[in-house]
């Protein structure tokens, strides 16, 4: 789903390189406190939480959930992301790795090796539903800010989102597009994309807007 939103026609880009995620995180904290972390490892595609320049996530443990600080070392990618600003790193062969931090206000000087702006013509909000509905709450309480989505494909996946009213049952990620002009034919496309949050809606919504 997508909707064109009024909003400001510049984006504010900086990047690093040969840092490491742990250093990445650290220098946009206080810009990012409490943001969503999307995280890709070997081993799995999962959700943390930022919180004092350290990633949370929430594991299952002797049959009851925990919120537990994550070991970056396996994490070779990350988007982390609030409606401010998105840090992306990237995990580069023969380098700690690359940073790039995006957003629509000012950043300062939080990663000064590379500064540009873009300047678009228009933003688009587009939404992504989760797989998944939530977990029986008293059965399998999730600690405070995460609740547990299952699905038979997926199995149990945490999503740092509080849990929703009873009603709703679906989790959806909020993304912004920014559309440009490509040159030199004056075509329209998407030149950048920005991750923004995670909200609740209901089963009716999503039935209502698939007819």
């Amino acid at each position: 789903m997508s909707e064109a939103v009024a909003t400001k026609t510049k984006l504010y880009r900086q990047s690093k390189m040969d840092i490491s995620l742990e250093d990445a995180l650290n220098q946009v904290k206080d810009l990012m406190s409490g943001a969503i972390a999307l995280l890709y490892s070997p081993q799995a595609c999962s959700f943390g939480r930022l919180v004092d320049g350290q990633i949370k996530i929430c594991t299952n443990s002797k049959q009851s959930w925990q919120e537990q600080t994550l070991d970056l070392s396996s994490v070779f990618e990350a988007r982390v992301f609030n409606e401010r600003a998105e840090l992306r790193w990237l995990s580069i062969p023969g380098s700690k790795g690359k940073a790039v931090l995006i957003s629509e206000t000012g950043l300062g000087n939080t990663f000064a090796d590379d500064t540009n702006e873009l300047n678009y013509l228009k933003a688009v909000e587009q939404t992504y539903l989760l797989w998944g509905e939530p977990l029986n709450k008293v059965k399998q309480p999730a600690p405070a800010n995460w609740s547990i989505l299952s699905a038979a494909r997926i199995g149990a996946m945490p999503v740092p989102i509080s849990p929703g009213s009873n009603n709703q049952t679906v989790v959806e990620l909020h993304s912004r597009e920014y559309l440009g002009e490509i040159e030199p034919y004056g075509n329209v496309a998407v030149q950048e994309e920005r991750l923004m949050k995670l909200t609740w809606i209901s089963t009716k919504k999503v039935n209502t807007n698939d007819k």
